[in-house]
């Protein structure tokens, strides 16, 4: 199956998984688990074997979904914390199907079709194999140790830091600055 193909049905089954979610009549914690194991094997994925081939005609676009990717991660890391039964649990999970529609959006309207010309098909058959042969190594593992796999690693400023382009105050600096 071609990369791109396979990269589809990977976003078909986390929306899947979202939306089973929203109608409540599932066991959440087991379903929540399921989504972020895939969101975070499938974001592994695309970073160390989709998003090299893609950089090198579409940086910018490359960059701005590592940096979605980030994003989500934190979001996925949240909701999990929340009880299933709590209001923001849904505010959550909608905040997260809406950014994983824009993404998903992106990635099958830009990258993909990028990916499937710049590519032979045997190329491309290739690379779907080497995804999926990825994405089931990493899934067992779970999402945060898939997350601790990433080459992209989340950095949050201290509380209360001041962010200045190229580097970060702390709030112990800044009090001695003004």
């Amino acid at each position: 199956m071609k990369a791109t193909r396979v990269l589809e049905l990977q976003h078909q089954q986390v929306t899947t998984l979202i939306n089973q979610l929203l109608r409540r009549r599932v066991d959440r914690n087991r379903i929540v688990n399921e989504l972020a194991d895939a969101i975070a094997a499938h974001e592994l994925i695309e970073e160390e074997i989709l998003y090299p081939v893609a950089r090198s005609v579409q940086s910018a676009v490359i960059d701005h979904s590592v940096e979605e990717h980030d994003v989500l991660a934190i979001e996925v890391q949240r909701l999990l914390a929340t009880p299933r039964n709590a209001r923001e649990f849904d505010v959550r999970l909608s905040v997260i199907r809406t950014m994983l529609q824009h993404h998903l959006n992106i990635e099958e309207n830009a990258v993909f079709p990028t990916i499937d010309q710049i590519l032979s098909p045997q190329q491309n058959e290739l690379l779907g194999r080497r995804l999926e042969a990825r994405f089931n190594q990493v899934l067992p593992a779970g999402s945060q140790q898939i997350l601790a796999m990433r080459q992209t690693q989340i950095v949050c400023p201290e509380p209360g830091a001041i962010e200045v382009p190229g580097q970060i105050i702390s709030p112990q600096v800044r009090r001695r600055i003004q």
